[in-house]
């Protein structure tokens, strides 16, 4: 994409990449190879590297252009930023609270797929999705799937 906005979005993201890098550190490393830890890490790189892909090629290609784009773009990039930021906000103080009270029938992953799905049926349409079956049907299964794939299949469980 050539639009200055690139740079700020590229910030964006790498702001987001050092904040999860340092949330991940907090994992146990795992006495294996690979251990709790790996594939964050290796998702946040990966994130890394496309975010500082999109700040290069932001910068080639603003020439004689305004750097940080047009406002619309920021206010909604900001936005998404204050959001993703509230949803790991509750994530954590909600799921400590939740897991702390004895006898809580659904004491992992119940917070997890909670915020998961309100965070993503708040998102989607701001970020320009219309169709009100594909975000409920995204909404819901995401995290259906992650529980399903998390809990069952590597023995791990959710926040």
């Amino acid at each position: 994409m050539k639009n200055p906005s690139d740079i700020t979005s590229g910030l964006v993201i790498l702001c987001l990449c050092a904040i999860c890098a340092v949330s991940t550190m907090h994992l146990p490393k795992g006495i294996e190879m690979f251990g709790p830890r790996a594939l964050p890490l290796f998702s946040l790189t990966a994130m890394a590297a496309c975010a500082v892909i999109l700040l290069w090629r932001g910068l080639v290609n603003a020439k004689n252009k305004p750097v940080w784009g047009d406002l619309p773009a920021l206010r909604k990039t900001g936005l998404c930023l204050l959001f993703f930021l509230l949803y790991l906000l509750v994530l954590a103080k909600l799921g400590g609270i939740l897991y702390a009270i004895d006898g809580f029938p659904f004491r992992h992953s119940f917070v997890f797929c909670i915020t998961t799905a309100a965070f993503l049926a708040f998102s989607l349409p701001f970020l320009g999705r219309v169709n009100k079956l594909e975000i409920a049907l995204v909404s819901l299964l995401s995290p259906a799937v992650l529980f399903c794939v998390f809990t069952l299949f590597f023995k791990v469980y959710l926040p």
